[in-house]
């Protein structure tokens, strides 16, 4: 160490950034919450594979839009819109919780 300097322990190399790292976020945060909304979705997935749903024709019988069971099934949402998850279980002739687990 030269004349002058501080010692500068790890946490003392904080970033500068006023913006919280991504990773620590991810890690921390979304990933728990993650995960549920995974379970749920192979869940749902294996529920329309074990009685032979096809989306189309399973969203038809509900009324409900086939964007709602599709945007679900490949991520773009986190969850069934608010009725939709009764609708598809009225249709299936189950509860909704069955649909999840």
């Amino acid at each position: 160490m030269r004349a002058g300097e501080e010692s500068r322990s790890p946490a003392a190399a904080a970033s500068t950034s006023r913006y919280a790292k991504p990773k620590l976020l991810m890690g921390e945060v979304a990933a728990p919450k993650g995960e549920m909304i995974a379970a749920s979705r192979a869940a749902f997935r294996a529920f329309m594979l074990t009685r032979h749903l096809r989306p189309s024709e399973w969203a038809a019988r509900a009324g409900v839009p086939v964007a709602e069971i599709l945007s679900f099934l490949t991520g773009k949402s986190r969850s069934l819109s608010p009725g939709v998850a009764d609708k598809l279980a009225a249709a299936a002739g189950v509860t909704p919780d069955k649909l999840f687990g």
